[in-house]
């Protein structure tokens, strides 16, 4: 986008702010005191990138670069009213890093958000055959809006693999993406740390043929309360799309998958499915679990599910009499659960820390 769009935007943010957008609860942001986002916390945060380090491997480069310099993402003026989260980060912060990929680029971001808070807003321009693999660790005590905005050219390739394990009151994300025809988004994500989290991910599909994936697990401990909000937009022919979410959750921990898909009249031929999966191991944890169907097209394969569950004991008493200890044969049990989520992480070093923090998670539960 131009910098007099961008100004459009940052001047369209601050007057969704100025005209009650974040006073009144909305669907998406109902649980939150909706001031947050325009209160001293975030109003007054900038981007802070002495807490940032990354590593690029292969074609393609990464900078961080003033807001107003942003160029090429016209599409967020349409999404912005949906995202409190986005409207804040554009609203307010002062820089952004941006992405641009060569044929194949492999991209590591670790972020530590230490003692102030942080807008982060983060752009990745995927073009024409390119693929591009982000992964995300963001690990601190401050309270952090983090926001990602992409858009995957014709038979590209975007695949974002996020970690968040914070100690900080509260962690906002909002993740846009818009694809082309023939395009792959993949977003795969860890929440866990004791806290107030709020996640959202979008992706529309433009362009006919486009592939879509969304997968997270939420390791609920405390009083932690983690809501996880999706939305596909099948707009064309032929899209395929995919949601897993699961929780495990323990102590007074709460989750929420509110996941939406919504088939345009044109969409015909589109594939898509939603599962979660939640296992609870306190009576006093909740997991709520909200999928929402908006078809209209009439040749689509389209399906949903849910589930709700506790450790089973039979199985326990299997592996202990297997020699294993009540602790171990717990783990195991979890690990298993949890699987085919960590499973797909694809870069090594946020893979690595993905089942690190799920060891440590289980780890902690066992020890209580």
């Amino acid at each position: 986008m131009s910098t007099a769009l961008l100004r459009h935007f940052r001047s369209t943010a601050q007057e969704l702010i100025q005209h009650g957008l974040f006073k009144t609860p909305s669907e998406e942001w109902r649980y939150f005191d909706q001031s947050i986002w325009n209160d001293d916390v975030f109003a007054n945060a900038g981007t802070f990138f002495d807490g940032i380090t990354w590593n690029l491997r292969g074609q393609g480069t990464i900078a961080w670069t003033p807001l107003s310099q942003v160029s090429g993402y016209d599409w967020i003026n349409g999404q912005l009213a949906q995202f409190p989260g986005a409207v804040a980060a554009l609203a307010h912060a002062s820089d952004a890093i941006v992405i641009e990929s060569g044929s194949e680029a492999h991209i590591e971001l670790d972020i530590s958000i230490e003692d102030k808070a942080q807008q982060l807003p983060i752009f990745i321009e995927v073009a024409k055959d390119h693929r591009v693999t982000v992964g995300i660790s963001v690990h601190g005590n401050s309270p952090a809006n983090i926001c990602i905005f992409s858009r995957v050219g014709e038979s590209g390739t975007l695949i974002i693999n996020e970690i968040r394990n914070v100690t900080s009151p509260l962690f906002t994300g909002s993740v846009l993406i818009t694809q082309d025809k023939n395009s792959t988004a993949q977003w795969r994500g860890v929440e866990a740390g004791n806290t107030i989290g709020l996640r959202g991910v979008r992706i529309n599909q433009a362009g006919v043929g486009a592939q879509s994936a969304i997968t997270g697990l939420n390791l609920g401990t405390g009083t932690s309360q983690n809501y996880f909000h999706t939305h596909l937009d099948h707009q064309v022919e032929e899209g395929n799309s995919r949601q897993l979410f699961k929780s495990i959750l323990t102590d007074r921990s709460v989750s929420e998958f509110k996941g939406a898909v919504y088939v345009d009249q044109k969409a015909q031929r589109t594939d898509s499915s939603q599962s979660n999966q939640n296992m609870l191991l306190s009576d006093n944890a909740r997991a709520l679990s909200r999928p929402q169907l908006n078809i209209f097209a009439d040749d689509v394969k389209c399906a949903h599910g849910a589930t709700m569950s506790q450790l089973n004991e039979a199985q326990v008493v299997y592996l202990r009499s297997r020699g294993l200890s009540h602790a171990d044969a717990q783990s195991i049990l979890m690990i298993a659960f949890a699987d085919d989520v960590l499973d797909q992480f694809e870069v090594d070093s946020v893979a690595a820390l993905a089942r690190e923090v799920a060891r440590q998670f289980f780890k902690d539960i066992n020890a209580k």
